[in-house]
């Protein structure tokens, strides 16, 4: 709020400007509201699309644009689901998210195919000169090639990547955001006194989650859902 001084030595058009961009900020808010509307919910309207292609850099279609299904996972993901995606592009837009130089391009390419089951030192980026190394190779190379994760900020790092390398090749994919809330739910495993053994805990966990995930693709469900999540985390702690 603007002191009396300031106002008096301010001209007048200055002080309508400020009080009719003040009634407009209210008019907004009022719009907006601070409750629920309480109004019916409508129907989701079908809507139709011209024909046309999508290449992921110029040519977009709109229906990239269209909300999650609000339906049950399982009812959709056959529609959608691809096992693998191709050609690889490790050329993705990691930048734009603040993961440019953060995962090795051997990890990038395995993320492609949902079958492969990956480990959380794949996403850390102290792993990026080492992994590079390893390119070429079957599967993911050696895990002697792979420093582990050795701090719970080395973790959310790690995941951070997964997440976003996730949300890149496989948008209506779930896992990096029950992931992320299972932990935040048992609040990073902080039950467990010990960190090596907490960071141990989430190692099985993120491991488990991608092995489940990595059958569930291999025979055409949908990924794990909250309450095995849930149990997976329950599991790892055991």
């Amino acid at each position: 709020m603007l002191e009396e001084s300031t106002v008096n030595s301010m001209e007048m058009a200055w002080i309508d400007s400020l009080y009719s961009s003040h009634l407009k900020q209210q008019a907004a808010c009022s719009a907006v509201g601070d409750s629920y509307s309480g109004w019916t919910e409508a129907k989701i309207p079908l809507t139709m699309f011209e024909k046309g292609g999508d290449d992921c850099v110029e040519n977009i279609l709109p229906a990239r644009g269209l909300r999650v299904p609000t339906s049950l996972i399982s009812s959709w993901w056959p529609k959608v689901a691809k096992t693998k995606i191709e050609p690889v592009v490790t050329s993705i837009n990691l930048s734009e998210l603040g993961a440019s130089n953060c995962v090795s391009l051997k990890t990038i390419e395995s993320c492609h195919d949902t079958r492969i089951a990956l480990h959380l030192k794949h996403f850390f980026d102290g792993n990026l000169t080492s992994a590079v190394r390893a390119r070429g190779e079957s599967g993911m190379g050696p895990d002697h090639t792979w420093l582990d994760v050795g701090s719970l900020q080395e973790v959310q790092e790690a995941l951070s990547n997964w997440q976003v390398i996730s949300y890149l090749l496989f948008p209506l994919n779930f896992t990096p955001i029950l992931v992320w809330r299972t932990l935040v739910r048992y609040r990073w495993c902080s039950m467990v006194p010990i960190l090596s053994d907490r960071i141990k805990i989430i190692n099985r966990y993120f491991s488990s989650v991608c092995r489940g995930n990595s059958s569930n693709s291999a025979n055409g469900r949908p990924p794990l859902t909250w309450e095995d999540h849930d149990g997976e985390l329950c599991l790892a702690i055991r």
